[in-house]
């Protein structure tokens, strides 16, 4: 067993130990954190917790990690979707630069809002949705791309997001995984309903839909935040059907 704590220094056992006590009712575990990113400014500083220094070095080490992937892998980029896209930071930063067409969802009104202002155009998509609801089109992505959002999603419906996204996904195409680890264990965050998971617990959960194709951890961000780890991946099955 994986024991971790929370934001009072409360512990648990396990994993399966902390949603029995935390998670009785799932609905409000998704509108509390839903509350709390839209209490927060739609801008650079609020959906970055605080810390718009660590912009620039994270979208840096993003395109570096896609373009090592992308060309092993001969990735096409026609569509691409950007899951917790929150403002649309990474979409514009990043993807837009990458993709003929940019799909963006995030279960914040107010941040999906600003994110059209910032990204005018018909080359984007706007969803309202939180991903432990979202459904997207059949095949219709080359790539997916979802960062610091899995913390929000309860193990079960991790998997069950999982099994979607891959039905979303087109022959060759990639999903991107950009999230905080831990060391050992896990921590409960109760100010925006999260779970930073270790690296270990990450992966078991991803490669029971996934094969991680290449790994990599974020460098230069401050040394007191948690390690970012950056994976890509393919389904384990394709099922085209």
């Amino acid at each position: 067993m994986d024991p971790g704590e929370d934001t009072f220094g409360n512990v648990y056992l396990s994993m399966k130990d902390m949603w029995r006590r935390e998670v009785k009712n799932k609905k409000n575990w998704y509108e509390n954190a839903n509350k709390y990113w839209s209490d927060q400014t739609a801008d650079m500083t609020g959906v970055m917790g605080g810390l718009p220094e660590i912009h620039s070095p994270d979208i840096r080490g993003s395109r570096n990690f896609f373009d090592k992937v992308s060309a092993s892998q001969n990735l096409n980029r026609q569509r691409v979707l950007d899951c917790g896209s929150g403002i649309g930071r990474v979409s514009k930063y990043l993807l837009s630069d990458l993709f003929q067409s940019v799909d963006l969802v995030d279960q914040c009104a107010n941040y999906i809002q600003a994110a059209q202002l910032s990204l005018p155009g018909n080359k984007y998509r706007f969803f309202i949705a939180g991903l432990q609801d979202f459904i997207p089109e059949r095949e219709a992505y080359d790539c997916i791309w979802i960062q610091w959002v899995l913390s929000h999603l309860t193990d079960d419906d991790l998997i069950a997001f999982l099994n979607r996204i891959i039905q979303g996904l087109r022959p060759n195409g990639i999903i991107f995984i950009k999230e905080n680890t831990k060391k050992k264990g896990f921590y409960v965050h109760k100010d925006d309903y999260s779970v930073t998971r270790s690296e270990k617990l990450l992966k078991g959960l991803l490669t029971q839909r996934l094969q991680i194709i290449d790994e990599e951890l974020q460098t230069g961000f401050p040394d007191n935040l948690f390690k970012v780890k950056m994976f890509a991946c393919v389904p384990l099955i394709r099922n085209y059907g």
